[in-house]
């Protein structure tokens, strides 16, 4: 995760060291021996037992996956426990990226061109974590439930998020779109010209114009 210190950007945590919990318990079900004579049924319901006590979820790819997945824990490349409070920290990364944002993210000798493949993955850099505190939004908390010997489910099987809860993802997810985030500053549309052409072609760019809705011509988005 990019953490933020005293107003700047601090990559020293971006990437995790080692194996997560959740990777320690399913390693722990698959590859534990248990005592001579123990019951290996019980043995391995013990531990899935207490995984589920420690908050050792699974939500499949397919139902983690789309942007419209109800699970609000559930979706893939977003970071942190709380997926709204995190959506509001990446868009503070964002703002004091954008606002540090200019020649110095090329080399000398690069076109000025290319700033715009640096720009889009800054200007999108919350997509992911936008998906993911949007599925607070009328989502619904559930898991896999399965009968046990005990013959009761460990957790409940669903249950709605809570009002507040999805009014707070709503307001979260309206920030994001509001003109002040979705201008791009003139001082970073400027630097940029027009691609040669030998970098058209490339997926990881976009181009930096809307289309007025009244006489269709192309503008720019400016601050």
């Amino acid at each position: 995760m990019v953490e933020i210190k005293n107003g700047k950007l601090d990559l020293s945590n971006a990437y995790a060291v080692g194996i997560g919990a959740y990777d320690k318990f399913a390693i722990k079900y698959a590859y534990s021996e248990f005592a001579p004579g123990a019951n290996e049924a019980t043995e391995l319901e013990r531990i899935v037992e207490d995984g589920v006590a420690a908050g050792m979820l699974f939500i499949s790819d397919a139902d983690a996956r789309p942007p419209g997945a109800a699970h609000p824990l559930a979706s893939l490349w977003d970071n942190g426990a709380d997926p709204i409070a995190m959506l509001r920290h990446e868009m503070e990364v964002r703002r004091i990226g954008l606002s540090r944002f200019g020649l110095g993210n090329i080399p000398i000798g690069t076109p000025l061109s290319l700033l715009e493949a640096k720009l889009l993955p800054l200007y999108l850099h919350h997509r992911y974590q936008l998906e993911a505190a949007a599925k607070s939004l009328g989502g619904v908390f559930y898991t896999y439930a399965v009968k046990t010997a005990a013959g009761a489910n460990p957790v409940t099987a669903q249950q709605i998020v809570e009002p507040a809860r999805q009014r707070d993802s709503l307001a979260a997810v309206l920030e994001t779109i509001g003109l002040e985030e979705l201008a791009i500053p003139s001082r970073i549309l400027d630097l940029i010209p027009p691609s040669r052409l030998s970098i058209q072609s490339q997926r990881q760019l976009f181009r930096l114009i809307l289309r007025c809705p009244l006489c269709s011509n192309h503008i720019a988005p400016r601050d």
